[in-house]
């Protein structure tokens, strides 16, 4: 069973490497954000924020596409990936 649950994109920083892989308990979004962040960057609620995967707390940004497709999730870039 395929279970497609959506990725968002909520890096910000251009210089990224790696970033976390989270879901907020508060809006119950799954994301991807810059590494370190406490605040939500959806719902702007603090300290909500919780790994979604154990051993993919932290993925490579350019390599999160297949990452993510082979968990089952569905993630697309933002368009300023290649900025």
């Amino acid at each position: 069973m395929c279970i497609d649950l959506k990725v968002v994109d909520k890096t910000t920083n251009t210089n990224r490497e790696t970033c976390d892989f989270v879901r907020c308990n508060n809006c119950d979004i799954i994301m991807l954000v810059d590494n370190g962040i406490e605040r939500c960057p959806c719902c702007n609620y603090q300290g909500a924020l919780m790994w979604e995967q154990d051993g993919y707390e932290e993925i490579i940004y350019d390599n999160a596409g297949d990452i993510l497709s082979g968990l089952e999730y569905n993630f697309s870039y933002k368009e300023s990936k290649h900025e």
